[in-house]
C-alpha cells in the first residue's frame, strides 16, 4: 500500500507539474523571465533560447512554438519525458504550422558572364546540398544534362580498381579537377565522388563503393562549367559563393533559397519526445536526425526539402512512430528507421524521394521513399510515391506491410521494386512477415547508365535472395517489369492477389549461388496479361528441380 501511495503521489507531481512554454518569432523575447514564457502573450523568441533551456525542461512539458511564422536554426533535445507524460515539441493560435528552417535567402548577385550569376553567403556549409528556386529544388549543375542522350551519362570502357575509369571520348577540352564524378556502379548503385585529377581520357577520383563494371555510366556534376540550365547551381566551399545558371533573365526575377545547417531536429539517445504540427523544412542533412533512445514520435508534421534524409533514424532507435505526416523531396532516403523494432509508421504521405541523380549517398541502400523497417513493425495506409528507387524495403521478423498504395519507383535507379526484402547471405529463417492489401502500381526502370538501356528492371513486389517466410495476400500489382519477383528464396505464401499488365505477371528465379527456392506457395491469383507478349507464370532454374518449388 506504501508503495501504492508514493507511486501515486510520484505520478501527480509529474502531471501537475507539467508547463507550456511559448516561442514566437516576431513578438517574442528571449530577455524574458520562465515565468513569462508560460504566457503566449510574453513569449521567448528562438530556438537557440529552447535549446539552452532544453534540460530543464520535465516529462509533460510542451514547448509550442506559434503558427504563421518562421524560426530560423535547429533544436537539440537534451531532456527525455517519461511513459504517459512525453515532452512534447508543438504549436499554437491560427493558421499554418510553425516552420523550422536553415534555408536563406541569397541576394547580391553579381554577373560573371554567359549566364552565371554569383552570391556570397557566410552561412551556407560546405557540404550544400538543397537550393531552393521560388520554393522548387534545383539539381546541382551536371554534364550531360538529364535531357541529352541516354539520359546524360556518358560511358566508360574500362576501370582501374575503385578509383580510376576510362572513357575514350573524354576529352581534356575542360579539366574536371575538383567536380564530382557520378559512376552507375550497379543498376541499383551511384556513386558520387571528388575527382582527385583528370588527364587526357581518365578520369581519377576517391574510392568508389565497389568495383565497377565496364561500359556503364557516369556524368561529371558540382563544377562551374556544366552551369548552362536555368537554375543549375555550384557552390565553391572556399570562397561561400554560390553560381547559379540564369540565361537571359534576371536573378532578381526569382527567390533563391540555400540551406545552412546540417540537421534541423537532433534527438540524442532522448526517449518519449513528441512533435506534433511542424514544418520542417530545408535541411542540408537530416531534417530528423533521431539517434538511440527510444520512443520518438512525429505527429501531423510537414519534413520537407531535406539535402539527404527526411526522417534518419538510427542507433536501433526503437518504438519510433510516424502518423499523418508528409516527408518530400528528400534527396537520399524519405524515412530511414535503421532496423529500429517496434516502428508504427501510419497514414503518412512520402513523396518526391530522391529524383536527382547524384545528389543522394554513394553505395547500396539510398534512394529509397521508406527503408530499413525493422522487427515488430507495422507499415499501413502510407502514400508512397515518385521514388528514385525502392518505395519500400524490410527485413526481421514480424513486420506488417497493409494497405498502403506505392506509385511511380525504380525512377532513377532500378533492379528494385515497389516493396522489396533481401534474405542476406545467411539462411536465417524468418517468420510472421506480411504484405497484405497493398496497390503497387508503375514500376518505371533506369536503365540508361547500364550496359542495356532497354532493359527497365522495376518490379512490384520482390522477394530477394535467400529471403523467407512471407505471407503476400490481397495485393494489386500492376504497370511493372515483374508483378512479383520470387527469387532464390522459401517458404512464401502468395494468395489472393490480382498481378495485371506487368510484363511478366509472376516471375521465379533460382541461382546458384544462393538458396534454393523450397517450401513456396502460390494459390488462388489473378495473374492478368494484358497483351500476348506478357507471361502469367514464368520459371528460371538452374537445376531440374521446380517440382521442389513448391506448391
Amino acid at each position: 500500500m506504501k508503495t501504492f501511495i508514493l507511486t501515486a503521489l510520484l505520478f501527480c507531481a509529474i502531471t501537475t507539474r507539467a508547463t507550456n512554454y511559448y516561442f514566437s518569432a516576431i513578438s517574442g523575447d528571449d530577455s524574458r523571465t520562465t515565468l513569462q514564457a508560460q504566457n503566449p502573450a510574453t513569449p521567448w523568441k528562438t530556438l537557440s533560447k529552447l535549446n539552452s533551456f532544453f534540460s530543464t525542461l520535465n516529462p509533460g512539458d510542451s514547448v509550442l512554438l506559434k503558427r504563421n511564422e518562421t524560426f530560423y536554426g535547429s533544436i537539440t533535445t537534451t531532456k527525455s519525458g517519461v511513459s504517459g507524460n512525453p515532452i512534447v515539441i508543438g504549436s499554437y493560435g491560427k493558421g499554418n504550422k510553425p516552420v523550422i528552417t536553415s534555408l536563406v535567402t541569397l541576394d547580391n548577385w553579381v554577373s560573371k558572364g554567359n549566364g552565371i550569376y554569383e552570391s556570397y553567403n557566410s552561412a551556407i556549409d560546405a557540404s550544400l546540398n538543397m537550393v531552393l528556386l521560388n520554393g522548387a529544388e534545383q539539381q546541382i549543375g551536371r554534364y550531360p544534362n538529364t535531357d541529352a542522350p541516354i539520359g546524360g551519362y556518358l560511358y566508360f570502357e574500362s576501370h582501374s580498381g575503385t578509383t580510376s575509369i576510362t572513357d575514350n571520348e573524354l576529352t581534356s577540352s575542360t579539366n574536371w579537377t575538383g567536380a564530382e564524378v557520378v559512376i552507375r556502379q550497379r543498376r541499383w548503385i551511384l556513386d558520387r565522388d571528388t575527382i582527385l585529377s583528370h588527364s587526357g581520357t581518365t578520369i581519377t577520383h576517391t574510392a568508389i563503393s565497389g568495383t565497377p563494371y565496364d561500359h556503364y555510366g557516369y556524368f561529371i556534376q558540382n563544377h562551374i562549367k556544366t552551369l548552362d540550365k536555368l537554375g543549375e547551381w555550384y557552390f565553391n566551399p572556399s570562397t561561400k559563393k554560390l553560381s547559379v545558371y540564369f540565361g537571359a533573365y534576371s536573378p532578381s526575377s526569382y527567390l533563391i533559397q540555400a540551406t545552412t545547417l546540417t540537421d534541423l531536429i537532433y534527438t540524442y539517445k532522448s526517449a518519449y519526445i513528441v512533435f506534433d504540427n511542424l514544418t520542417v523544412k530545408g535541411a542540408n542533412a537530416n531534417g530528423f536526425n533521431i539517434y538511440a533512445g527510444s520512443n520518438v514520435s512525429i505527429k501531423n508534421c510537414d519534413v520537407l526539402f531535406s539535402g539527404a534524409n527526411g526522417i534518419k533514424v538510427w542507433a536501433r532507435h526503437n518504438d519510433f512512430q510516424i502518423e499523418g505526416s508528409i516527408v518530400s523531396n528528400s534527396n537520399n532516403n524519405g524515412i530511414d528507421l535503421g532496423y529500429g523494432t517496434n516502428a508504427v509508421i501510419r497514414n503518412n504521405k512520402i513523396i518526391n524521394t530522391s529524383l536527382f541523380g547524384g545528389m543522394g549517398a554513394s553505395g547500396d541502400g539510398n534512394g529509397i521513399a521508406l527503408n530499413r523497417v525493422g522487427d515488430y513493425s507495422i507499415v499501413e495506409f502510407n502514400e508512397i510515391r515518385n521514388t528514385g528507387y525502392n518505395g519500400l524495403t524490410f527485413a526481421g521478423d514480424y513486420v506488417t506491410v497493409k494497405n498502403n498504395y506505392i506509385d511511380s519507383f525504380c525512377i532513377v535507379k532500378d533492379d528494385g521494386a515497389g516493396i522489396y526484402t533481401y534474405g542476406g547471405t545467411a539462411n536465417i529463417s524468418r517468420t510472421g512477415r506480411k504484405i497484405i492489401g497493398n496497390i503497387v502500381s508503375n514500376g518505371v526502370g533506369a536503365g540508361n547508365g547500364t550496359d542495356n538501356v532497354k532493359q527497365q528492371s522495376a518490379h512490384g513486389i520482390y522477394i530477394d535472395g535467400n529471403a523467407s517466410g512471407v505471407e503476400i495476400s490481397n495485393n494489386t500489382v500492376l504497370n511493372s517489369n515483374r508483378g512479383l519477383y520470387l527469387h532464390s528464396c522459401r517458404e512464401i505464401v502468395t494468395k489472393n492477389n490480382t498481378f495485371y499488365n506487368n510484363l511478366v505477371q509472376i516471375y521465379m528465379l533460382q541461382e546458384s549461388y544462393l538458396a534454393p527456392l523450397r517450401d513456396n506457395v502460390i494459390n488462388n491469383n489473378i495473374a492478368f496479361s494484358k497483351i500476348p507478349s506478357q507471361p502469367a507464370l514464368s520459371v528460371i532454374t538452374n537445376a531440374n528441380d521446380i517440382g521442389l518449388f513448391g506448391t
